[in-house]
């Protein structure tokens, strides 16, 4: 990372799980879980057929995966084919004559854990007219095969189809329990059943999120074709009869050879507009000819020039949004004005600080000769000459820095693309969308930048480079020598950055992110250990919200040139008033995170250490941060697996009775110090103990903090061990000076532990520690070896037979233990 003079403020990203996955770049069609749905006509192109040849794909992000909701149905009743969401599993199939008879019904479902709320996941379902089997179903997930089984012809099923609900008389599997099955695909963990079915149900089951990119075609697609365009907008294709446009359905209508009919969703036929003859108030019903729109419905909005404006002061959803010439709306701080499907702006959209526009749709273009006004707020320095960074939300030709930063004319972008990457002056040029700038403040801040002409819509592709950075000129200010590049958020609303990272289109990205920390900066300084990390297993500051502002830039890292994909669908309503503020909200619980701190004085210095999917014993790119090795001060980290250092430190979900981390630190004055718990979210049943190897003395932190003295400089890498455990050590014998005892037992120093992980590394530890064990290795129950790895060696046993084993360790002092394990592959 670079330096740059003088100083750079922060904005706090804060991330939790991630599930790679790639997302569509439209919400699509936004459904509220009750009075929106689409019915598709009757039709000998899907329903009114004896189907044999069939493909049905979407993306789909559910609000709730607990009730029951219909996906879609065609026909119902007699015979269907069906997707439906229950107990937070995504099923889907078909039955013919009623589901009498395990040849006439056949089901899939997802695996526990595969959808989740507000997470985006791809399904698909094939039918082919095959030679053995007559007939073949298959099933998949995020364009991956899950599940094959026989098919079975569903005949003509007329009652129309719909999406978004139960058009009437569906049946469902009997059990979500029982009778079902293991997958017929290896590795797969979905399942599948053809036991009996329900008698016709009534309920709508209506669902609630979002459905996109819906796809109906007349012929069983391949693995390939499924994957390859799952996330691309097609409107023609080889037997393609339905294709989604936002809340409208195109779809060969009967009788017809080619895609010409329209289904529209219930109620996007109602129009409102808006007269603004009492107040701004956007729900007064007297502002409107009629009454006020539905806040939660995706409906036709029509602004009109009137004696007043409207002003959004909360969030808002919007189908179609019209503003005619002259007419003006106003999205205040906090609130989000969410438009789905088009926009036409003949007047101007004022989004002030802290407000939100997002528009969802990538297929359909903004029209209209209006502007949009986008208001940030530069942060109040303490001096001249403070820089930020910044990126723009409106299209290159319109982003003038001289209209934007009329007083601040002194600009830099980063120049990564080539050998020896370092600041370049921008001058006048226009600014790029989706790169940051540094931009130099002439006064003490506090000033409005006001971004107006076309904004930014749809997906936004950013070249990264992994170049080799300018040489600095301070051997102790490095960060990292090459792959930095600054980029921004090109929005009008945040993007959380959770969503940018998991989007398996930026798997070329590290998942750290690097943030300035102008809080920590002293007067005349301006060093690269002042960026603050950021990744999917949490910040260094338990406080943090996880969005990146509009107009916010920031640091990314590649090992590759590649490039960094912004989307629609990355971003989210409100949370986009933190850009520039020396203060953050405290964010939700975290589970499995826990934050410590090592401190001398009034001088601290923060850990984080989290446990959550994901995540394993090694080095990962999503969820450990390096830690700065230039830090000579106060400098604290833990050892990942082969002891490289991190700042922030992902490991698997806490499941075993005891798991140990190794602490560092790196000082460069000698006293009394203390680490303690800043914030910790850990599974009650745990004890969290810190052990000092060198005074043999153990600490419970969940109780008090630990105070030692250090006396000698540098860095100590095995002086300490944090052990989460579920064993609660007694009280100790040593002195006090207080009534309760400071400390507890010195924990089991002869510990030894075998297991394997949750990417089939087998672990041994002796005394907490992998580093005392000289050689492993495996026997089975014959006696034989097997297997065999040095102490330091990854152990991967995930080619070994399940069985019973067991494990021989030579220890480094010559000792031998042996362990039984079971091993599960």
């Amino acid at each position: 990372m670079k330096k740059i003079k003088n100083y750079i403020p922060l904005l706090v990203i804060f991330i939790t799980n991630i599930i790679v996955a790639q997302i569509p770049c439209s919400s699509g069609y936004n459904l509220n879980g009750s009075s929106d749905f689409i019915t598709i006509p009757n039709t000998d192109a899907i329903n009114l057929q004896n189907t044999r040849n069939r493909t049905i794909e979407f993306w789909f992000r559910p609000d709730d995966i607990t009730s029951r909701q219909v996906i879609y149905e065609e026909g119902a009743q007699v015979n269907t084919l069906f997707f439906f969401i229950e107990a937070g599993r995504i099923y889907a199939g078909g039955y013919r004559n009623n589901a009498g008879n395990n040849a006439d019904r056949r089901m899939f479902r997802s695996a526990a854990g595969d959808i989740a709320v507000g997470q985006w996941t791809h399904v698909a379902l094939t039918l082919e007219d095959t030679t053995s089997p007559d007939l073949t179903f298959k099933f998949y997930l995020n364009g991956e095969l899950k599940d094959t089984q026989a098919g079975l012809q569903i005949n003509t099923h007329s009652g129309n189809n719909s999406i978004g609900r139960n058009g009437g008389g569906l049946r469902f599997p009997t059990s979500i329990t029982t009778n079902w099955n293991a997958s017929a695909v290896a590795g797969s963990s979905t399942e599948t059943y053809n036991s009996t079915f329900t008698d016709r149900i009534n309920s709508a089951y209506s669902f609630e999120g979002n459905i996109a990119i819906f796809r109906i075609w007349n012929v069983a697609r391949t693995e390939t074709q499924i994957n390859d365009n799952k996330s691309t907008i097609l409107a023609s294709g080889t037997s393609l009869v339905a294709y989604q446009e936002g809340d409208q359905i195109n779809y060969e209508a009967n009788n017809s050879s080619t895609i010409g009919a329209t289904a529209n969703a219930n109620g996007s036929g109602t129009t409102y507009s808006w007269l603004g003859n009492t107040s701004t108030t956007y729900f007064d019903d007297a502002n409107w000819d009629g009454s006020a729109p539905d806040p939660i419905r995706t409906q036709e909005v029509i602004i009109n020039t009137g004696t007043n404006h409207p002003i959004i002061t909360s969030e808002i959803n919007i189908g179609r949004l019209t503003l005619n010439t002259g007419a003006e709306i106003t999205v205040q701080n906090g609130a989000t004005l969410n438009v789905y499907y088009s926009l036409t702006n003949n007047g101007k959209i004022i989004v002030e600080d802290g407000g939100s526009l997002i528009y969802h749709a990538c297929g359909t273009p903004i029209i209209g000769s209006g502007t949009f006004d986008i208001q940030r707020a530069t942060p109040s320095y303490t001096e001249q000459y403070f820089y930020s960074y910044w990126s723009s939300p409106v299209v290159e030709t319109d982003a003038t820095p001289g209209q934007i930063f009329s007083n601040a004319p002194v600009i830099y972008s980063f120049q990564a693309s080539a050998a020896n990457s370092d600041w370049a002056y921008n001058g006048t040029t226009n600014l790029k969308p989706g790169v940051g700038y540094a931009v130099r403040s002439e006064t003490t801040g506090g000033e409005l930048r006001t971004f107006s002409g076309k904004i930014i819509e749809g997906e936004v592709n950013v070249d990264v480079f992994f170049s080799s950075n300018l040489a600095s000129t301070d051997p102790d200010n490095v960060w990292s020598t090459a792959g930095d590049n600054l980029v921004g958020n090109p929005y009008t609303s945040a993007i959380d950055w959770d969503l940018v990272i998991a989007d398996s289109d930026n798997a070329d990205i590290e998942g750290t992110i690097y943030l300035w920390n102008q809080n920590t900066t002293e007067v005349g300084e301006n060093n690269v250990s002042d960026y603050l990390q950021y990744n999917p297993t949490g910040g260094s500051s338990s406080e943090a919200s996880g969005k990146i502002g509009t107009a916010q830039g920031f640091f990314v890292r590649t090992t590759k040139n590649s490039s960094i994909t912004f989307k629609t669908t990355h971003q989210v309503a409100a949370n986009n008033n933190q850009f520039f503020k020396s203060g953050v909200n405290k964010t939700p619980k975290k589970e499995g995170r826990s934050w410590f701190t090592f401190s001398r004085g009034n001088q601290t210095n923060t850990l984080l250490v989290g446990f959550l999917d994901g995540a394993t014993n090694r080095y990962d790119r999503m969820y450990d941060s390096p830690f700065n090795v230039n830090q000579q001060s106060l400098g604290f980290y833990s050892l990942v697996k082969g002891n490289q250092k991190v700042a922030i430190q992902g490991l698997p979900k806490l499941k075993k009775d005891k798991k140990v981390v190794k602490l560092g630190y790196t000082v460069d004055v000698v006293g009394e110090y203390s680490i303690g718990i800043q914030e910790e979210y850990i599974d009650d049943n745990y004890y969290i103990y810190l052990r000092d190897t060198e005074k043999k003395v153990t600490t419970d932190l969940r109780k008090r903090k630990y105070t030692f003295t250090i006396d000698s400089l540098g860095e100590n890498t095995t002086r300490f061990k944090l052990v989460y455990t579920k064993k609660r050590r007694k009280a100790s014998n040593l002195k006090s000076n207080v009534k309760e005892s400071l400390f507890v037992e010195e924990i089991d120093s002869e510990d030894f532990s075998a297991y394997v992980d949750s990417a089939k590394e087998l672990i041994v530890t002796y005394d907490f520690d992998e580093d005392n064990i000289n050689t492993v290795a495996l026997y089975n129950i014959q006696g034989k070896k097997v297997v065999s790895f040095q102490g330091n060696q990854i152990k991967n046993i995930s080619n070994l037979t399940s069985g019973v084993y067991i494990v021989n360790a030579i220890l480094i002092d010559g000792r031998k233990i042996n362990k039984k394990i079971v091993i599960a592959n």
